[in-house]
């Protein structure tokens, strides 16, 4: 259950971050500062992850013992529950390639070559991420320090996409 939460709330955040952010890509003036307002919303949400968690937790227990739901019932309630909480960075996440193509690209004659990099970079990042992440850090230095870890990353690209966003006329 839990993959498959995990699984459906980040596809599916991705597919709806990617589409809303899409239609409105073209009219963001300052794309980098949007950019930025986005990763630290997904480092931000990094950090308190954990006490969402742990608040919704006796919501679906008590729901459990209230009503003696069936495994499959439980099984819902955990998935729709967590499943929630778990949309909102993924909505983040997917509405950053659209806003950086929105940069990147100045005319139709080069957006299909600049799309295809920032892609690219995109999907190399994520691979080298979730490598290190569960390959090095959650083995070497446990959960709760890998969080900070990745949450500090894009804290720290929040503020340098932010400060180029600044420093660029719109």
């Amino acid at each position: 259950i839990a993959v498959i939460t995990v699984l459906t709330a980040f596809m599916s955040g991705l597919a709806i971050g990617g589409f809303a952010a899409g239609r409105v890509a073209d009219r963001v003036s300052r794309p980098l500062l949007a950019y930025a307002v986005l990763e630290g919303a997904i480092g931000l949400y990094a950090l308190i992850f954990p006490w969402l968690v742990d608040g919704v937790v006796p919501i679906y227990t008590t729901l459990w013992s209230m009503f003696q739901l069936s495994p499959t019932a439980f099984a819902a309630i955990q998935f729709l529950l967590l499943g929630i909480f778990l949309l909102p960075p993924t909505i983040c996440m997917g509405a950053t390639l659209p806003i950086l193509t929105r940069f990147a690209t100045q005319t139709m004659e080069d957006s299909g070559a600049q799309v295809g990099r920032l892609y690219g970079a995109n999907t190399i990042g994520a691979v080298l991420g979730v490598a290190i992440a569960g390959f090095y850090l959650l083995p070497n230095i446990g959960l709760q320090a890998t969080t900070w870890h990745t949450a500090s990353a894009n804290l720290l690209l929040c503020v340098v996409a932010g400060a180029m966003g600044l420093s660029i006329k719109g």
